[in-house]
């Protein structure tokens, strides 16, 4: 029997599977573990695990953004009255969890904001709003390093060659008011860019 995509995305975080015209609800086992994985024609998308739910961050089609949108209304109805459930956590690698790529994604992000921070001619309302997307993408790097990790490990030498120079900005910054940006502010991110060589 088919279902239809909504019905599809209530029995994915039911854990239970099913088929529709362009969706699947499978149900894996990794590890000795039963997980759900949601498939938009034959890419799987979003992904059940510990009682947590991974969407991937690729932009996919207005069709698989709307059948990702059931997952989500699916979810929340699903979990309501849940104290202890997470909201879901976007990344690239829906089955690694805080892995060392996922990681990487979110410290790129990061470390983009800042080398535009730091370009020449740039206002500051776009360097506020530039400090605001650095401080989300390192606040949902360390999100994911509190989250079990299911694929490739982070390194003491990961942490010291990508994690820590493209923290330092906001390190070197506490406790100093981190949420207002200005020239004094701007002038102390370049020059601790500059010294991690992230700033160029």
């Amino acid at each position: 029997m088919a279902f239809t995509n909504s019905e599809i995305a209530q029995r994915f975080v039911r854990g239970l599977p099913g088929k529709g015209s362009n969706t699947r609800a499978e149900l894996r086992v990794d590890n000795g573990q039963s997980c759900g994985v949601f498939i938009s024609y034959s890419t799987p998308v979003a992904y059940i695990r510990d009682g947590r739910l991974w969407i991937d961050t690729d932009t996919y089609s207005p069709t698989t953004q709307q059948q990702l949108s059931y997952v989500y209304r699916a979810w929340r109805d699903h979990t309501v009255g849940k104290p202890d459930v997470e909201d879901p956590v976007r990344v690239p690698f829906i089955f690694e969890g805080w892995s060392r790529r996922n990681v990487e994604h979110y410290l790129h992000k990061a470390k983009e904001a800042l080398k535009k921070i730091c370009a020449p001619r740039i206002r500051m309302h776009t360097r506020i709003a530039l400090w605001g997307d650095y401080l989300r993408a390192m606040g949902y790097a360390d999100k994911l390093m509190a989250l079990p990790n299911y694929g490739t490990s982070i390194s003491p030498e990961f942490m010291a060659e990508k994690y820590d120079p493209v923290n330092r900005a906001r390190e070197g910054l506490n406790p100093v008011g981190l949420g207002e940006f200005d020239n004094d502010m701007l002038l102390r991110v370049k020059a601790i860019t500059a010294l991690e060589g992230e700033g160029t």
